[in-house]
C-alpha cells in the first residue's frame, strides 16, 4: 500500500512520517495479546514446576541425606551420644519429627541416659480428643530413637497411661541393669574387633556377606525372652536369642563398625511388625533380612538359608516412614543360587 502522506509504499508503517496503518496496529494489538497469553502461561507453567521441584527436592534430601560411615565422628560430648558402639546421626530426629516431637526425643533420650525410671508428660496443648492419637505420638517417638539409636543395648521401650485429662505418667522399661550394660557393651566391643580385623581386606559386598553368615549361624530366632531379644546384645550373646529387632539392631551396629553405610528400617512383612536393613553397595541401597538365616527354609546353605541376602522380591515388605529412607533399587550384587 502508499501511505497516504508521503506517496511512498510501505507494508504497515511509514519509516518517513510514522503512519500506522489501521489494520496494521489491529494485528500489531492482536499479536502482542497473544503474545502476553504465551508468557503468562509460561509462567504459570514454570510456577507449577518450581513447587513440584521443591517439594521432589525436600523429599529427596530426607531420602538421601543419610551421613556416610566415612564422615562420622565419635563425641562423646554431642547430645546424640550414648556409648562407644554406635554413632547416629539422628537421621529420623532430624527429617521426620516436628518441633514438639523432638523436644520429647531429646528429653526421653536423657532420662534413659540416666537410667531413670519414670517422667510426667502434659499434653493439654495438643489436644488430643481420642486416647489413639497420644498412642500414636508416643510410638511416633520410641520408633524414631529405635531406628536412631540400635546401640540402645540396655533399653526395652515406652508405657505410658494417663493419669488425668491429657497428663501421662511415662514409666521406662530397661533389659540390663547398669553392670550388665557395661560388661555388655566390652564384650560386644571384642566381638566387633574380631569382626573388623576378619573383614579388613574383604570387599563391600563380601563384608555384608560375612556379617549376614556370622550372625546367621550364631544365633537362631527365638521369642523366650520377649524385651531381651529386642536388643542388638541378643545377637551378640550366645546365651539370649534375638528376634527381628535384635538382627536388624546389631547388622546396623556391625555395618558402620567395619565401614559399610546401612540403614535400620523398621514396618511390617506380610502384615507382621518387623524390622530389616538396607546395605549401599556402589551408592545403591538392596534389602538385606537377617532374620530369615532362621526362619525361612529356602535357598540353605552351609545351614542358614539365604532367602533374606540382598534380594529382589520385595513384595510383603512395608516400610514405615518411607519419606526418610532412600529407595533401594540396586540390583548389581542381587543375590542368585
Amino acid at each position: 500500500m502508499l501511505c497516504p502522506n508521503c506517496n511512498i509504499e510501505i507494508k504497515d508503517y511509514c519509516m518517513k512520517c510514522g503512519y500506522y496503518n489501521g489494520n496494521g496496529n489491529a494485528e500489531i494489538k492482536e499479536r502482542k495479546r497473544r503474545n502476553h497469553k504465551w508468557v503468562f502461561s509460561f509462567i504459570i507453567i514454570l510456577i507449577i514446576v518450581s513447587i513440584i521441584s521443591s517439594i521432589f527436592i525436600k523429599d529427596y534430601i530426607k531420602r538421601s541425606h543419610i551421613t556416610p560411615v566415612s564422615e562420622l565422628k565419635m563425641d562423646v560430648n554431642s547430645k546424640e551420644y550414648i556409648n562407644e558402639l554406635y554413632i547416629s546421626d539422628e537421621h529420623t530426629y532430624n527429617y521426620l519429627l516436628d518441633e514438639d516431637e523432638k523436644k520429647l526425643y531429646r528429653e526421653v533420650i536423657d532420662k534413659i541416659k540416666n537410667y531413670d525410671t519414670k517422667m510426667t508428660l502434659d499434653l493439654t496443648k495438643k489436644g488430643f480428643k481420642q486416647s489413639y492419637f497420644s498412642a500414636d505420638y508416643f510410638i511416633t517417638i520410641n520408633d524414631a530413637i529405635f531406628m536412631d539409636h540400635p546401640e540402645l543395648i540396655h533399653f526395652a521401650y515406652i508405657s505410658y497411661r494417663e493419669v488425668s485429662k491429657h497428663i501421662y505418667e511415662i514409666e521406662f522399661n530397661y533389659v540390663l541393669d547398669k553392670e550388665k550394660y557395661n560388661a555388655a557393651i566390652k564384650e560386644m566391643k571384642l566381638l566387633l574387633k574380631e569382626i573388623k580385623d576378619a573383614t579388613k581386606e574383604f570387599s563391600d559386598v563380601d563384608k555384608v556377606k560375612y556379617v549376614y553368615e556370622w550372625l546367621g549361624k550364631r544365633n537362631e530366632y527365638n521369642y523366650s525372652f520377649p524385651a531381651i531379644s529386642q536388643s542388638a546384645y541378643s545377637a551378640f550373646n550366645l546365651e539370649l536369642s534375638p528376634v527381628c529387632a535384635g538382627y536388624a539392631r546389631a547388622a546396623q551396629i556391625i555395618f558402620q563398625n567395619i565401614g559399610i553405610d546401612s540403614l535400620l528400617i523398621n514396618g511390617s512383612l506380610n502384615n507382621g511388625a518387623h524390622e530389616w536393613n538396607f546395605v549401599k553397595l556402589d551408592n545403591q541401597y538392596y534389602y538385606l533380612d537377617i532374620t530369615t538365616t532362621s526362619t525361612s527354609n529356602e535357598p540353605v546353605i552351609n545351614g542358614i538359608s539365604y532367602a533374606g541376602y540382598l534380594f529382589s522380591d520385595h513384595s510383603g515388605y512395608r516400610i514405615d516412614n518411607k519419606e526418610v529412607v532412600p529407595m533401594a533399587l540396586g540390583r548389581k550384587y542381587i543375590f542368585k543360587q
